[in-house]
């Protein structure tokens, strides 16, 4: 059914909105039958694949660059214009799998996990999911952006997570005492 998805990585980060709408409207415009509901998932899950890459790879340069600010850029579009329309029109499609009374083979756990999805879902948290996405990229900033200085080398927080494992008690205790110092000096900027 759908057509033309693109599958480069370089194509899915350059879709935007209205990339995506066409397909979610074709799907829409499918009436589901036994005969072709199993094709029709196929191309929900093909085109939910695009939007799950594209999220993860604006998400993870964000965590990767936390400073540079067109990276947070792209991610802050994503999650603003983007995910909540494909939320919302995800929702419309759970909606009509469900009312159709279709049992796709090997969906039982999916249509269960689906319905309670349905049920649960409400367009008001798709602003709150925004707003904690970028509240969380804040936060993965502020983290990313503090380091210390371990034996003349900077090191990040995580670039310190091996030394705790490290046999000699004292190094352990150095390594922790370092981390708690740099959370300790930034906690205002987290807690804000």
């Amino acid at each position: 059914m759908l057509k033309n998805l693109p599958s480069t990585p370089e194509a899915i980060l350059a879709m935007e909105w209205s990339d995506y709408e066409p397909h979610f409207k074709a799907l829409q415009s499918v009436e589901l039958t036994a005969a072709n509901v199993g094709e029709w998932l196929s191309d929900w899950s093909a085109l939910a694949d695009r939007l799950d890459e594209q999220f993860t790879r604006r998400f993870v340069a964000t965590t990767q660059y936390t400073t540079d600010e067109e990276i947070e850029k792209n991610f802050n579009h994503f999650i603003e214009s983007i995910q909540p329309n494909a939320r919302t029109e995800e929702q419309k499609l759970k909606e009509k799998l469900l009312a159709s009374g279709l049992q796709p083979a090997n969906f039982k756990m999916g249509l269960k996990k689906m319905r309670a999805e349905a049920d649960i879902f409400k367009q008001a948290n798709l602003e709150l999911l925004t707003e904690e996405q970028k509240l969380s990229g804040e936060y993965d900033k502020i983290l990313g952006a503090q380091t210390m200085m371990w034996e003349g080398e900077e090191r990040t927080i995580s670039q310190m997570f091996p030394l705790y494992q490290d046999k000699d008690r004292a190094i352990r205790e150095k390594a922790w005492k370092l981390v708690v110092d740099v959370r300790v000096e930034n906690r205002e900027a987290i807690h804000s």
